[in-house]
């Protein structure tokens, strides 16, 4: 991938490289080793990471290449739309992804398309892009959640 970043008004061509042995890696564990400007590394929390989230969750979802109509960008197809408009201004339904986004091949994870069919839990990386979280997670609202892990039995 090609593209520019803006930061202070100063704009910069960046190359991130996601080599296909990490492809199917990153697809399901959202953490692929990426080569950044030539430099070998898993992104964080910046505009690299959120690009590379909306590559992988655009080819997990079925985004990516899609000739399905995209309701949030309307005259567009997913596959021809901005990554942002996938997910916002509205959080589309899961019937979109999937098969939604491509009813004629199966160019998506096809086990995160089985759990979004039986459970609303957590199936893949990136699921919240398309599904909203039980509780509202909003500072105002809850300031502390505790998550207990249980032994396997």
């Amino acid at each position: 991938m090609t593209g520019t970043v803006t930061t202070n008004s100063v704009p910069q061509s960046h190359v991130i490289v996601i080599r296909s042995s990490e492809l199917e890696r990153g697809i399901y564990t959202a953490d692929p080793l990426c080569n950044v400007d030539g430099v070998d590394k898993h992104v964080g929390n910046d505009a690299f990471g959120a690009t590379v989230r909306d590559v992988l969750a655009g080819f997990s979802l079925g985004f990516i290449g899609s000739k399905e109509q995209n309701p949030n960008a309307p005259g567009q197809t997913f596959g021809n739309s901005p990554s942002y408009q996938w997910y916002a201004p509205n959080k589309l339904p899961t019937k979109y992804a999937f098969q939604g986004a491509q009813p004629e091949r199966t160019f998506y994870n096809q086990y995160a398309a089985y759990l979004a069919t039986v459970t609303d839990a957590y199936g893949f990386p990136f699921t919240d892009l398309t599904q909203s979280p039980f509780a509202s997670l909003k500072p105002g609202n809850i300031d502390r959640m505790d998550i207990t892990v249980l032994p396997e039995n």
